[in-house]
């Protein structure tokens, strides 16, 4: 073999194996999320929002109420209004779950809790982890909802 035939070798094998350097990915953004389960969906909260959870026994029902107000419960001497998340998502949804817990949800402005079967775990998401709800969020509540 030449000089040339082994340039040629060489070149090509150069150029094979070649490959450009990885970078260093960014950090993606995380945040702390209670993740919990109601009537077969699996959700997550932000932490920072989360106020308690609350063992419910019983759900007090509300006369014309939205169909995603599933009640109210009394915690701790409060009012409670019970949001059934899956119906909050998709009002077409005629699943209907049983919870044993509240997870209580308060801002400056307003109290209400989700309505959930168990908190699963506090755990770090990814914000690329997340999928879009199909809802019609608007005004407070979609700075609340995280989508």
């Amino acid at each position: 073999m030449d000089a040339m035939e082994k340039a040629s070798i060489l070149r090509t094998r150069a150029l094979l194996l070649a490959h450009e350097l990885d970078r260093p990915r960014q950090p993606a953004e995380t945040f702390r999320v209670a993740e919990f389960e109601f009537a077969g969906s699996r959700y997550a909260l932000e932490s920072r929002l989360v106020n308690e959870i609350w063992r419910i026994n019983s759900l007090t029902p509300l006369p014309c109420a939205p169909r995603f107000i599933r009640g109210i419960a009394n915690v701790r001497g409060r009012v409670i209004p019970a949001i059934d998340f899956k119906k909050l998502s998709d009002p077409a949804d005629q699943s209907e779950g049983f919870a044993r817990q509240l997870i209580v949800i308060q801002s400056s402005e307003t109290i209400f809790g989700f309505l959930a079967q168990s908190v699963m775990a506090l755990r770090d998401l990814s914000i690329q982890n997340i999928q879009p709800l199909n809802t019609g969020f608007a005004g407070r509540a979609a700075q609340l909802i995280r989508m």
